[in-house]
This record gives structure tokens, sequence and C-alpha cells, in this order.
């Protein structure tokens, strides 16, 4: 089970870092609070995941801004799914302090993209073992991901004000943008042990923004559906302890047959912040 979350540089040991924000002042294990409510949210045999492989060619640290690709290119069109949230992605303005889930068209748009994935293996399986009997699908998946601007922060990524990127926690949104040339990385995931889940550091010039922002950490599960991502921030968001100072919390999910561990943080209202993967490096040491 996870504990804290080291904040790993390219070439540094990790460090168990201090919240980073102040209102994610709290440790806890959901699974202190809650039975196995994660595990097979998301089996294979739904069909909807996404072998997303990584290159073969791997980024070497601190080489300079100028890499090649991650992903190696995919033939054809990515599943419905994520083109839809790459969509969605494009009617959000990356500056900070933007919430734009609050504006009318873009709330609607999002709730028409939780309905075609409402009835997904993976969403009936969170919304059966939650807690929001008695409302329809859309409007958990709406509780769980719109009250904040979570939805912007863990599925497209944003500013955070301070040259660094936020969030952007859903792989083919990265691997799209790279295939744009948005994308320059700067550090890879070579030498990790941990097979699923993409540790990364790289800089980031999201259209609208008109800069080119670092996100110096980053972490992403590889090859995981949208429909799958938002299933475990509903289980998550109906599970996690309550907490009036915010929760930062953990919890181990089986992924499409493998443990993933996730890191899930709240506002002291229970409004999501962000939901991110831990990767092992070959030392074993956590890193999202």
């Amino acid at each position: 089970m996870v504990g804290l979350v080291g904040i790993v540089a390219c070439g540094q040991a990790p460090e168990v870092a201090p919240p980073r924000t102040s209102s994610a002042a709290e440790v806890a294990p959901i699974a202190g609070c809650t039975d196995a409510v994660f595990q097979d949210l998301c089996a294979r045999a739904d069909g909807d995941a996404f072998p997303g492989i990584p290159s073969h060619h791997e980024v070497a640290c601190g080489a300079g801004p100028d890499h090649g690709a991650l992903f190696a290119p995919i033939e054809g069109a990515l599943p419905g799914d994520f083109e839809a949230f790459q969509g969605l992605c494009g009617l959000m303005d990356p500056a900070p302090h933007t919430n734009d889930v609050d504006k009318p068209e873009v709330r609607e748009k999002i709730r028409e993209t939780f309905a075609t994935i409402a009835e997904r293996p993976a969403m009936k399986r969170a919304l059966a073992r939650g807690e929001g009997k008695g409302k329809s699908a859309v409007d958990r998946m709406t509780d769980a991901w719109l009250r904040t601007g979570a939805f912007e922060h863990v599925f497209c990524g944003e500013s955070n004000g301070n040259g660094t990127v936020g969030g952007q926690h859903l792989w083919s949104r990265v691997y799209l943008e790279e295939r744009a040339g948005r994308i320059a990385y700067t550090c890879s995931r070579e030498g990790l042990a941990d097979a699923d889940v993409a540790t990364v550091t790289y800089t980031w010039a999201p259209a609208k923004l008109g800069a080119r922002i670092e996100k110096p950490v980053g972490g992403f599960h590889v090859g995981m559906s949208p429909a799958c991502l938002v299933a475990l921030g509903v289980a998550a968001h109906e599970h996690a302890c309550p907490s009036s100072e915010g929760v930062r919390t953990a919890f181990r999910s089986r992924i499409y047959g493998a443990n993933v561990d996730w890191v899930y943080w709240t506002k002291p209202d229970g409004g999501m912040v962000t939901l991110f993967p831990l990767a092992d490096d070959a030392k074993g040491a956590r890193r999202p």
C-alpha cells in the first residue's frame, strides 16, 4: 500500500514530498474505510483498453528538450472514447484559475460524453459498488468529476500559473499532444520496473496558452480507457474517508489484471483535486 508520494528529479534519489496543496494535508489509505471496491473495475475482457505501447526509443535524462516520441506510432484512429475526450479537452482553456466545467455548454458536452460510457462494464461495476444509489449514472459521474476542476486537471492538463503543468494523467492525451508536436520530453520512463505506468518529465505548449510550460514529474497508466479512469474516480469519490481538512489517500486497484497504486486528493468539502498512478522504479522506489 502506498504512503507518501516521492517527487523524483532526473538523476536524483526520491524524497518524501509535502502535500502540494494546502487542502491535501492528511494521508490515509482508502482501504481502511471500505472493502475491495477498487479491485477489477477494469478488465481486458471489457475490450476498451488500448495497447498504447511506449516506443523502444527511450529518452535519456538531461540530454536536452528535443527528444523523440515516447510512444510508438499507432496505426489508424484511436477508439472513439479517446477521440471524444481529446475533443472535450479542446473546449478547455489551460490558463490558470479557469474552471471551464462551470460553463453551461462545456458542462453539457461532458455530461453527454459521460452518458455514452454509462453502460460500460467498468462504470457499471463502479456504480454498483458505490454509495450514490438513487442518482443517475451521469449525475454520479458529475458529482465526482465536475464539482471542481478535477476533470480538466486529470484528463486534459492545465497551467499551474508558475510555469508548470498541472495534471494530465490520461495517456492518450499525452500521446495525441505528442503527435501534434506540443510535447517535448526531457526525461523518460527508462529504468522503471513498472511496465503499466509511465513516469516522464516534459514540456507542453498547449495551443490556447501561447507559452511552453514544464511538467517536472508526470505519470499515467498506459493503455487505460477514459471510461476506466472515470470509473476509478467515481469509486474513489464515493468511498474516500471523510475529513474536515481535505484528504490525500492512497489505494490499490487491479487494472486489466495488474495491481496499480493510486493517489487521490480531495478538498475539505470532498471535491476531487487529482487522481494519478504511481510506478516502481528499478530500485523499488515510488514515483508519480
